[in-house]
């Protein structure tokens, strides 16, 4: 991790103590960057493993400092972050040498926090990124069709709930008609977008020319990597995520390895709610 940092260059860095801790809580808690932090804030146990000699009264970092960090960390610092705790595991005699003679590989679906994807939901979505992404980079956009889009979208929801499916499909389609006239608007006004604002106009096109039975959709605007994986459960036959292989020990259950998988995968039949 030191390539990341410089002693004496730019504002002083967060301690990676403290951010290393914060993550190993995240996950072993299973909490939101917000979450984790106001924990920490509430717990002295949290304060004193982060490397705190003193009870803090406020909050360590910003929340969003830690998506940050994850960017700036990338695979070989996660990488090197699950060697050190195998080797403080070894070291305290936690892991003994024989455990990690047998490894069992199996793979499972690590699930977004995305909302079931349905084609009005992500037409008004979509559509509110590219206005919003555009006017920070200077852009007047003639209609953002805020109020009525939202308009749209609550009467798509309502008609499909009372099978009122041709409503619904007309509600859907002038959502979509939305998207398309303000993804031209600011394909005409800009000439050299923004990497950010380049992919969202990526992903809009993706989301308006796609349909029902295509392959590689997108089922969220925020997370366009989620991909749809057939459970075949009982009680939740899809999930919306990436596959994941990881190793385990065959004796003690730790945890040595993960990589995620990038396959093409079958789509939902009725991904839709018509």
């Amino acid at each position: 991790m030191g390539s990341s940092y410089h002693p004496t260059q730019g504002a002083p860095g967060i301690s990676t103590r403290l951010m290393v801790a914060l993550h190993y809580l995240k996950y072993r808690h299973d909490l939101s960057d917000e979450a984790v932090v106001a924990h920490w804030m509430e717990n002295p146990y949290w304060q004193h493993f982060s490397g705190m000699k003193c009870f803090q009264h406020r909050l360590p970092i910003d929340a969003s400092s830690m998506t940050r960090w994850r960017g700036r960390l990338g695979e070989a610092g996660a990488e090197q972050m699950l060697r050190e705790t195998i080797a403080a595991g070894i070291k305290t005699g936690a892991i003994r040498a024989a455990d990690l003679k047998r490894i069992n590989v199996d793979t499972t679906v690590q699930t977004k926090a995305i909302r079931y994807p349905t084609d009005a939901r992500l037409y008004h979505r979509c559509r509110e990124r590219l206005v919003k992404a555009a006017r920070r980079e200077g852009l007047a956009i003639k209609q953002s069709y805020r109020h009525v889009g939202k308009k749209l979208l609550l009467g798509s929801s309502r008609y499909a709930h009372a099978r009122q499916m041709k409503r619904a499909r007309a509600c859907t389609r002038k959502l979509r008609t939305q998207l398309g006239r303000v993804t031209r608007e600011i394909e005409r006004k800009v000439t050299k977008p923004s990497e950010k604002l380049a992919k969202l106009l990526e992903t809009a096109h993706r989301i308006y020319t796609q349909q029902r039975h295509d392959k590689n959709k997108i089922y969220s605007v925020h997370e366009p990597q989620a991909e749809c994986i057939a459970k075949r459960k009982a009680g939740k036959q899809y999930e919306f995520g990436n596959k994941v292989s990881v190793a385990v020990t065959s004796r003690g259950g730790w945890f040595v390895g993960a990589k995620g998988i990038t396959v093409t995968l079958m789509t939902v039949t009725r991904w839709t709610r018509r």
